[in-house]
């Protein structure tokens, strides 16, 4: 049974490949980024609440974004140490999945190498997903930004791929209060837009 769209928490960023039709009722597989950042543990967690014993797929992707490493930073150190570094990232993966398996969340990860909106389009055709998750809005100030950010400023220009928007109905705080009670999302409408007019 996929995850419907109406179950989705409203606070994500999301982001639909140019395949996916308007009209599809739900999600099988599902790309969840993470930078090890606060706001991609909160998407995290509430995507693992409502796919909690179904099966829908989460998977957790990294990305290591070299180039910025290497020309942006300039660090040669860091680069010389990426094995480190990817050790450190693999461990994170690890210790989120396991939590993930014990709230009984059907789950993966895959590390990947290159510009991060590149690399995460092209996994994306390569497994099929259904939809990008690019973190919660609610964003820490950093001086700068991560391979998430970088590749949603990306993904949310280009007008094939659509900006999901869940909102709820009526008044907001109290479904909101209710959603928290019992563990889920719901009475939701979908609002989608393109191209980059809807900046959060």
């Amino acid at each position: 049974m996929p995850l419907r769209r109406d179950m989705l928490p409203s606070h994500l960023r999301m982001a639909v490949p140019p395949r996916c039709s308007e009209a599809a009722p739900g999600f099988r597989r599902i790309i969840v980024c993470v930078d090890l950042s606060a706001e991609c543990d909160d998407a995290l967690q509430s995507l693992a609440a409502v796919a909690a014993g179904t099966d829908v797929m989460l998977e957790l992707v990294y990305v290591i974004d070299v180039f910025t490493k290497t020309v942006v930073e300039s660090d040669v150190r860091r680069t010389h140490g990426s094995a480190l570094s990817k050790k450190r990232i693999t461990r994170a993966l690890r210790d989120r999945l396991e939590t993930l398996r014990a709230s009984r969340v059907r789950c993966a990860c895959s590390v990947l190498v290159g510009l991060p909106a590149l690399a995460l389009v092209r996994h994306v055709e390569r497994t099929a997903a259904d939809i990008v998750v690019l973190g919660s809005r609610h964003r820490e100030r950093r001086a700068l930004p991560t391979w998430v950010e970088l590749a949603a400023t990306r993904l949310f220009r280009d007008p094939a791929w659509r900006r999901l928007h869940v909102r709820p109905r009526g008044n907001s705080s109290s479904i909101e209060a209710r959603d928290a009670a019992h563990g889920r999302f719901e009475a939701r409408e979908l609002r989608r837009t393109r191209g980059p007019r809807a900046a959060h």
